[in-house]
């Protein structure tokens, strides 16, 4: 992707953490069956990065709980060789994996909650710092997540 340095000086820098790991789906040790929900949720934080730097704020955040909602699902597959559940509810996932920290339980709360309001109109709208929040701390949450596949 485009360096750093390459953007127009008038736009805020985002904290781009991940540009320095691996991104999940180069994880080749991993089981054959979670690759691909490591991929997707690699393609969802993109996704939220790209939207959140173009301005579209809640499809940002609807990719955000997308991205969390499949890393929790890869962990799943690897750990217990069935498909995930059917479910959005990220508290519900995470708690069934065992993975269910008091840091995180309100963040993964309030995201399940974002990600229903950003479908429907008149809902979800977020200014950019709110946006931007929601991602940064995605990241970080995806970063952790990550350390689970190894």
């Amino acid at each position: 992707g485009p360096r750093a340095g390459s953007r127009p000086p008038q736009e805020p820098e985002l904290p781009l953490m991940l540009t320095t790991l691996t991104p999940m789906g180069y994880h080749t040790h991993v089981k054959e069956e979670t690759r691909p929900w490591v991929a997707l949720a690699d393609a969802d934080l993109a996704a939220a990065k790209v939207l959140l730097k173009e301005g579209l704020h809640a499809p940002s955040v609807f990719h955000c709980q997308q991205a969390i909602e499949k890393a929790l699902k890869a962990i799943w597959v690897e750990a217990r060789d069935e498909i995930p559940p059917r479910t959005h509810n990220l508290v519900d996932l995470a708690r069934e994996l065992d993975l269910l920290h008091d840091d995180w339980r309100a963040f993964l709360a309030d995201l399940t909650n974002q990600a229903v309001a950003t479908r429907y109109a008149g809902r979800g709208n977020y200014p950019g710092h709110v946006a931007q929040m929601y991602y940064l701390e995605t990241e970080k949450l995806c970063v952790q997540l990550r350390q689970r596949l190894k």
